[in-house]
Formats: structure tokens, C-alpha cells, sequence
């Protein structure tokens, strides 16, 4: 606890003595007690090296997919509940990962066939499983604090692969990615079911223009070469 204490002091007094900032969230900016130029950055996108192939894997049934840590706090159950509101058995939840979770997802699958537990997987396995989906859904809520100065990587990563997302509004992500997800009117189960249906009975063509929308802006926008151009231009404020 000392020696975090003096790493935390040192740090806030070489970010105070900084002339620009690159932080994930603007909420950081709280922490800091004097005005310092700085811009935003929550993620950057290799585009050339990345597989972000969109080349569709077919299915018979509607898949919603969630690949990531499965901790309580960052909502699994929540989706587990909600998926359970859903009354269709041409659906089925797709959910990989490990986590204090598992258990409780496990003893789920066995009363409810159409949930589908697949443990951890490779990347190439999630990004093959991403492919074969109709929804992507990250679940975290916005309780705790650590939201604010928190992005979700997760979200680009999902917006990538073309398909339909749906997240809750939280405080670390910024405004201009909502237009390309859906989100719940809250964070209660019952408003993830409905946002869920929603998504699951819209107008195909709409919903797949949407989600193409959403990985066009990742690529124009959180690219390597746009994010660092950005970086540059702060730095050569001070020159």
C-alpha cells in the first residue's frame, strides 16, 4: 500500500507537469488539478494487420454472442436472465469465456438447452463464432466507479466484425458510437430482453446497414494512422 501510495503520488505530479494528455476517457481529467490540453483516445485499430474479414458463416437458428471475462460485475447473468425472457426456440445464446460466472451460466445451459456454454476459446475461434452471429451483446452496467475511466475494447472489437451490438449507455464510452449499437432503456433484465426482440424482429436490411455503418467508423476513424496523426498534432502545439 506505501510504495502504491508513492507510485500514485509521482504519477498525478508527472501528469500535472505534462503539457498534453492522451487519456482513455475525459473523465480522467478529474484527477488532474490544473488545466492540460488533451485529447481522448479509448482505442486504435491496426487495420492491416488484423483479421477483420465480415465473410458470414451460416446458421439455421439466430445467435446472440458473448465472448469475455464472465465476472457478476460485468453483467453475464444479466444477459443469462434476460435471454431467458425470450420465448423462441430458433434462438440461442452463445457464451464464452471464464470467470466467477461459469458456474452459475453452466447449471443454466442444463435447464435451458438453447443457452450454449463454450468455456474459453482461442481468438480465431471467437472471431469465427462472431461471424456466425446475428447479435453481439456486452452486458456491463454502469455501477461502479471505475466505469468512468473505463473503456470497453470489447466494443470495438464487436463493431469490427459488422454485426448487430447491443451495450448498455456507459459513462466511459464516448457519444459518437451510440448511432451504430443498440441500447436497452435501462440496465434491468427486462429492458435487455426487450432490446434483444427488438433487434432479433427489425427490418433485416436496416439492421445490416447499421452494423456495416459501425465498422466503417472504426476502420475511417480509430485507425493506427488517424489516431496517431491526432497524437502528433498535440505534440506539435508545444514545438
Amino acid at each position: 500500500g506505501f510504495i502504491l501510495k508513492y507510485l500514485n503520488r509521482n504519477s498525478m505530479k508527472l501528469t500535472s507537469d505534462s503539457n498534453g494528455l492522451v487519456l482513455l476517457t475525459e473523465a480522467m481529467m478529474d484527477f488532474i488539478d490544473k488545466p492540460v490540453p488533451h485529447i481522448v483516445m479509448e482505442g486504435i485499430v491496426d487495420v492491416e494487420s488484423m483479421d477483420i474479414t465480415t465473410e458470414e458463416i451460416s446458421s439455421d437458428k439466430e445467435i446472440i454472442l458473448y465472448t469475455g471475462t464472465l465476472r457478476q460485475i460485468f453483467g453475464v447473468m444479466n444477459l443469462v436472465k434476460a435471454f431467458q425472457k425470450i420465448n423462441d426456440t430458433d434462438v440461442e445464446l452463445w457464451i464464452c469465456g471464464s470467470g466467477d460466472s461459469k458456474e452459475a451460466i453452466e447449471e443454466a445451459s442444463k435447464v435451458d438447452s438453447r443457452i450454449k456454454f463454450f468455456g474459453l476459446v482461442d481468438s480465431q475461434t471467437a472471431l469465427k463464432m462472431q461471424r456466425q452471429a446475428t447479435i453481439l451483446v456486452n452486458p456491463r452496467t454502469s455501477e461502479g466507479e471505475y466505469t468512468k475511466y473505463s473503456f470497453p475494447s470489447k466494443t470495438i472489437e464487436y463493431l469490427l466484425s459488422g454485426k448487430s451490438i447491443i451495450i448498455n449507455r456507459l459513462p466511459g464510452i464516448p457519444e459518437d458510437y451510440y448511432q451504430y449499437v443498440c441500447t436497452p432503456k435501462d440496465e434491468s433484465i427486462e429492458a435487455m430482453a426487450e432490446c434483444i426482440s427488438n433487434v432479433l424482429t427489425s427490418d433485416s436490411d436496416s439492421r445490416k446497414a447499421k452494423a456495416q455503418s459501425g465498422r466503417n467508423f472504426i476502420i475511417s476513424q480509430k485507425n493506427s494512422k488517424v489516431q496517431t496523426k491526432r497524437i502528433l498534432e498535440l505534440i506539435t502545439k508545444y514545438q
